[in-house]
This record gives structure tokens, sequence and C-alpha cells, in this order.
């Protein structure tokens, strides 16, 4: 009987932290270069009770139900909008920008950039926008051009090429707020498919998101009714018991 109760506990607890991973991609639905997390079930769970024999004598076992496996990148390019603000970038299939952090370089999806007073290229959170040769420095106030190849120009003088990396295992990416990124065994590579006045959204689909969360919920809900139902037969079972 308990061992029903602890195996929909454990679906609940699954569930409350599906649902969290579910609500986050959903808030973050008009993020440019948000990319969502996907959780997997893993197989279910024994725990070894000690000094509890079962009917033949040994250490009973108890089942905890589903397991949840951490959260994953999904890296799946989202669609480019047009824009049409000559510092917004974009970049096609598996290439980042790498950006100066605290930290260290990152990378990111995020191409909403600004220019600040002396002229960098900055992130919308206000991190230097690498390019080959360090942070990329624009003049101020003239109009920039980006080609496909990553190359940065204004009036016909090329100032630098953006930075970009490709990612050669998004299971090993590590989010770290504000868009930015850590590992996926990062490779630098030539920029290439580089679109100007575009910026990639987010990848998370609304729609699907919604109806995970409800079947999310519907789920806990039922759990929650197993447990309710088996408590009152326990409850009914120790009456009984006693008379």
């Amino acid at each position: 009987m308990t061992r029903g109760m602890y195996a929909a506990a454990s679906g609940m607890i699954n569930g409350m932290e599906r649902n969290e991973v579910l609500t986050n991609n959903l808030s973050n639905a008009n993020t440019p270069g948000f990319k969502q997390d996907r959780l997997g079930y893993g197989s279910f769970m024994q725990v070894l009770l000690r000094g509890i024999p079962d009917d033949t004598g040994a250490d009973a076992r108890l089942m905890q139900g589903a397991t949840l496996l951490p959260s994953e990148v999904d890296d799946m390019p989202g669609t480019l909008a047009d824009t049409g603000n000559d510092l917004d970038l974009a970049l096609e299939g598996n290439q980042w920008f790498v950006v100066q952090a605290p930290d260290g370089q990152r990378l990111t999806k995020n191409g909403h950039f600004a220019r600040l007073a002396d002229g960098t290229l900055v992130t919308s959170e206000g991190y230097p926008v690498l390019g080959e040769q360090g942070p990329l420095q624009l003049p101020s106030g003239a109009p920039v051009s980006v080609r496909e190849n990553g190359e940065v120009a204004s009036g016909g003088t090329v100032i630098g090429r953006l930075l970009t990396a490709t990612v050669g295992d998004s299971r090993a990416l590590t989010k770290e707020g504000e868009n930015l990124f850590a590992g996926g065994n990062a490779v630098i590579v030539p920029a290439a498919g580089v679109r100007q006045g575009m910026l990639e959204q987010s990848n998370t689909d609304a729609m699907r998101t919604m109806v995970e969360m409800l079947s999310t919920m519907r789920g806990f809900e039922i759990n929650q009714r197993v447990i309710q139902t088996q408590d009152q037969t326990l409850q009914q079972t120790i009456e009984v018991a006693r008379h």
C-alpha cells in the first residue's frame, strides 16, 4: 500500500520539476536566441530497505517510481526574423557568437547588440562582442555593414571580423543566465552565414509547451488522487484491524 503512495509521490515531484522547466521555456518564448531545455525520464529506481524483510526474509526493496533525468539544452535553431536594425545579427546553423563575460569567453545566440559611446559592440547585458582580434570597436555614429563572412566594415574599411564558434556536444552546454552558455566542446571557426538586420528567435514552441504543461498538471492531479485514495484505503484497513 505505502509503496504505491511513494511511487505516486515521486511522480508528483517529477511533475513539479518538469513544470518548472516548461514554465521557464514558455516565459522565454519571445527572448531572441533562447534555447529551451528538454527533459527525459530514466528507468525506475529501487531503494534497499536494510533491516526490513520481505516475504522471502531478504531485505525489502522500495520502488521509487520514474526518475527525471537532468535537463539538456535543445540547440535546434530558431527562425530568423527581420528587424531592420543594423546592429542586430543572426548566425545560420550551428554557429555561436563569442562574447567576453566576467568569467571568461562565453557563447550566445542572442545577436541583439548595441554600440557604447566609445564604439564597443556589446550584448544587451553589456558584454563586449569579440572579433578575431579582440572586442569589436565601431566608429561612433557611423553606419556599419556586416558581411556574410562576419567582416565588419564602415565607410568601405574593414574594422574586424566576428569571432564565432561551433558546439560539438549540445548535451555539454551549460546555461549561465543572460543568454550565455559555457562548455559544449566549442571550437572557434571562421564566421559564415552571418545575417545583418535579423535576429534568431527562441526555439520554444509555445503551443506545444502549453500542451505539455497541461499534460504534466493532469498527471500531477492523478497522482494526487492516487495518494488520497490509498490513504483512505489504509485508514479503513487499520479500522477493520482494530475491530
